[in-house]
């Protein structure tokens, strides 16, 4: 969630104030190159995370407790939560595609992450195939492979105030590898459960892309002008240029 508000303020802030960084950066530059060089600036301080802003450090990024329901009729049924969360890897990711729509204030993008590791710990209960039910905790871990993020970040600005109408975000992945323990107490119905798991949550992503990207954006969307409204847009614009300077990595 934080990694996401984070490439989010990056992204909007660069879409409202184009202009200024084109001259800043180099006037012959497509606005699109400076936007990919920002990205991967903003790569290099992932680890440092944006306190000013709330945003923690990214890289390793830590998140202590988390709850979701997640179901896939006939396969697989989960009220679960995650404890103890450790997400490596969100800084090791391609550019797919950025395109800046001046006009309608509207950034496309697309970006490919070849391998996100997850570890942490669970409680979950619900039931595989239909009818296995499950009530158990433990320890976990998930990876996701071929992870691509494409979306879309459309804002508007008020004066001295920018906040963010529309989010649109689909991910898609190719695999993911889960390895959840003692789901139940015979090793091969956890064996099975991972594997139901393993083949339901890319077709998930892929057949439900209208729901996933629906509850992204009101998870998100909220977030980010709730700490947007707490700053004006030259607030943002100097904190990002204190942080991202063209032709200048930071380390933290």
């Amino acid at each position: 969630m934080k990694c996401l508000i984070g490439f989010t303020l990056l992204m909007l802030i660069s879409i409202s104030n184009a202009g200024k960084i084109s001259r800043e950066w180099n006037e012959k530059m497509d606005l699109n190159d400076i936007l990919k060089n920002l990205i991967e600036q903003f790569k290099e301080l992932m680890p440092c995370g944006f306190p000013d802003l709330g945003v923690p450090p990214l890289v390793p990024f830590e998140l202590n407790h988390t709850a979701f329901d997640f179901e896939q009729k006939g396969l697989l049924h989960l009220d679960a939560e995650i404890n103890d969360l450790l997400v490596d890897n969100l800084n090791v990711f391609d550019v797919v595609n950025i395109d800046l729509k001046l006009l309608q204030i509207q950034l496309d993008f697309s970006f490919y992450f070849e391998a996100i590791q997850t570890t942490g710990t669970y409680k979950a209960k619900g039931s595989a195939i239909g009818f296995i039910p499950f009530n158990r905790g433990g320890k976990f871990a998930f990876n996701f492979n071929g992870l691509t993020l494409d979306g879309s970040i459309k804002v508007a600005i008020d004066g001295e105030k920018i906040s963010v109408t529309d989010f649109k975000l689909n991910p898609t992945v190719e695999s993911v590898n889960s390895k959840f323990e003692g789901v139940f107490i015979l090793p091969l119905n956890t064996f099975i459960f991972n594997k139901i798991v393993e083949a339901v949550v890319p077709n998930f992503l892929t057949d439900n892309k209208e729901q996933v990207a629906s509850f992204l954006e009101d998870m998100i969307k909220p977030q980010v002008n709730d700490l947007l409204d707490d700053y004006t847009l030259q607030d943002l614009i100097d904190f990002i240029g204190n942080a991202i300077s063209p032709g200048q990595a930071r380390i933290c």
